[in-house]
């Protein structure tokens, strides 16, 4: 009988432990920040990169609209203009890394028919369009 009850006694220690176990929250913080802390980690950087990437979005677009205000600004264009023209957009990028940013910068015209074709196209950094290639696409509305 003795063997029984100290069976029994074993058994009645390792449920009270268990208990005691799964009333006890001494560590309950701890392992609380353990399985959120990668999540907040995971907000916290994705905020950062798309705060930088809604920084990016906004200079290319500046950058875009800029070249095309000074190209549409003047009457005629020639090659030193147009440097000048992708210079001054690489400026505007200048925070950004722009020296493998590709530039191109097309004018379009339309005829009395309401067809649009470029008249002519230049680029920096882009492969030039081959002459077979020319784009044209028809004026809709107005």
């Amino acid at each position: 009988m003795t063997r029984f009850s100290s069976l029994n006694r074993h058994v009645r220690r390792a449920l009270a432990r268990s208990r005691r176990i799964r009333r006890g929250e001494e560590g309950v913080s701890a392992l609380e920040f353990a399985l959120i802390a990668p999540l907040l980690l995971a907000l916290y950087f994705g905020s950062i990169e798309l705060s930088l990437l809604m920084q990016a979005d906004r200079s290319v677009t500046s950058a875009s609209s800029t070249m095309g205000d000074i190209a549409a600004r003047a009457s005629a264009i020639n090659d030193a203009d147009l440097t000048e023209i992708f210079g001054s957009t690489r400026i505007i990028l200048d925070p950004l890394p722009s020296t493998s940013a590709r530039l191109r910068l097309s004018s379009l015209v339309a005829d009395n028919d309401g067809n649009v074709t470029v008249d002519w196209s230049d680029a920096q950094r882009t492969p030039r369009f081959p002459v077979s290639r020319r784009a044209s696409c028809r004026r809709t509305g107005r």
